[in-house]
């Protein structure tokens, strides 16, 4: 393909894109007919939408089609509408909507760390174990013999911590979160376990979640020091 072909082709892809622009710009201007056929003209009976025209004279005409293939048993009415119009200029309802609405804010702990040695090492959290080489993978690895023992360093304690991820109706779109400091390995997931099946009407502030976790579990956090 030479440039004049590449320039013809993105002429035709401009005219497309034109073209659309102007239907989509036409369509949000249109008036629309909504045909609605009611049994024995009656809304509280069943009811059920026929088609929508766009013009009036198509959708009578089309009621009167649909009126005859059901036997007489519905009659039809014909609602004229704007399309993508809202009677909501002064956003009244919305601002009622957003008022009155349930919300809902759910929550999820999000684990980083502390993932270093040194971390545990400061707290006396460290003791030496001797382990014995028990495979070929443990012995390539290790550049030993199997059968010959080799000292690490193991934690006595397993810790958790970084943040709560808060999803739902918050302030931000991206959803808030709060910081949490180290606590027990085992409270960190039994808080998780927890907060998976909270979903809660407003947000709640980082120090009731833990109050209310531990009211309800019986579990007491045990921080780190």
């Amino acid at each position: 393909m030479d440039k004049f072909d590449v320039m013809d082709v993105n002429e035709r892809q401009r005219e497309h894109i034109d073209f659309l622009n102007a239907r989509i710009k036409a369509l949000r201007s249109q008036t629309l007919y909504v045909v609605e056929m009611l049994r024995w003209g009656d809304r509280e009976c069943h009811s059920y939408i026929a088609n929508i025209f766009d013009n009036e004279r198509d959708a009578r005409q089309a009621g009167e089609i649909e009126k005859s293939w059901r036997g007489g048993k519905y009659e039809y009415e014909i609602t004229k509408i704007a399309f993508n119009d809202w009677d909501d200029e002064s956003g009244e309802k919305y601002e009622n909507h957003e008022q009155t609405r349930p919300r809902s804010f759910t929550y999820s702990t999000n684990f980083m760390g502390p993932a270093n040695t040194k971390w545990y090492r400061d707290r006396g959290l460290l003791k030496n174990v001797w382990k014995t080489v028990e495979s070929e993978a443990v012995a390539n690895l290790r550049r030993m013999e199997i059968g010959e023992k080799y000292l690490i360093e193991e934690t006595t304690e397993q810790y958790a911590c970084d943040r709560i991820d808060i999803r739902g109706d918050t302030e931000s779109p991206f959803g808030d979160e709060y910081g949490v400091p180290p606590m027990r390995m085992e409270d960190w997931n039994a808080f998780g376990d927890w907060l998976e099946g909270l979903d809660t009407t407003y947000q709640w502030s980082y120090d009731h979640l833990l109050e209310v976790f531990e009211r309800e579990t019986g579990i007491t956090i045990r921080w780190a020091k």
